[in-house]
């Protein structure tokens, strides 16, 4: 049992490196930072902002993925995203939308768009020339206020080796619609159970249960990140918050 324990709104996170094997040959020694769950607060220090933002930074990665749920409302979300806009990636930066930016923004999706200043995958995705292969990034909506909008499938690959991630706040596998024959899925949301008292967290007993960590679950590929910050209560037992540097060999 991990004894970690953080009392307050501002968990340092610390970077967990996972390793995609067996991967095609054109992603190998490409790698992606993937952070969700910022929970900024009008609170937060700038100095807590930047702290998180050199360690995204200092990963020497090709891409930054942001898995949703950045600030408590609009005024925080527009700081933490001030601190993120310098940031350069050689395959640049690409967000989803978690629940909490909805109730944060009024469900205003436009303002948000706007705030954060880089790509949103909202069911949509974009398609990147990676050395000789495609790489396809899928954002979809998150699960507790879908919006109703329209799918756009991505198309097959013809000719080109390719690979698939699909980003999303919300840890599960679509079965039909975006996103559903992606090769891997990169999610939030759950903060690791935010408690972890001997195994046990919230979603112990529910289709959420394994809350961070790689598996694969009828041979996809699933990654839950346990997040950065809290959400309601101000603890993180047995949980340390993190960021993940994805790699493929």
């Amino acid at each position: 049992m991990d004894l970690y324990l953080h009392l307050g709104f501002s968990p340092v996170p610390t970077v967990e490196k996972l390793v995609i094997s067996h991967s095609p040959k054109f992603l190998h020694g490409f790698s992606f930072v993937f952070a969700a769950d910022f929970h900024i607060r009008n609170n937060s220090t700038d100095a807590y902002i930047s702290s998180i933002i050199d360690l995204i930074k200092n990963q020497d990665a090709d891409l930054l993925l942001l898995g949703g749920d950045y600030g408590e409302d609009v005024e925080s979300t527009k700081r933490l995203f001030g601190f993120i806009a310098p940031l350069s990636f050689p395959y640049g930066k690409f967000a989803c939308i978690g629940n909490n930016d909805k109730e944060a923004f009024g469900f205003n999706i436009q303002s948000f768009r706007n705030t954060i200043g880089l790509p949103l995958l909202l069911n949509e995705y974009v398609m990147i020339p990676v050395n000789k292969g495609v790489l396809t990034l899928i954002g979809t909506d998150e699960n507790k206020y879908p919006l109703a909008l329209p799918n756009r499938i991505p198309p097959t690959v013809h000719r080109k080796p390719s690979y698939s991630i699909l980003l999303s706040h919300y840890p599960r596998i679509p079965k039909t619609g975006i996103g559903s024959k992606a090769d891997l899925i990169v999610s939030g949301h759950t903060h690791g159970g935010q408690i972890n008292l001997f195994g046990f967290t919230r979603y112990s007993f529910t289709p959420l249960r394994d809350v961070n960590g790689i598996r694969t679950i009828k041979g996809k590929r699933i990654i839950t990140c346990p997040g950065i910050g809290v959400s309601k209560l101000p603890i993180r037992f047995g949980v340390r918050p993190k960021i993940y540097v994805i790699s493929f060999d």
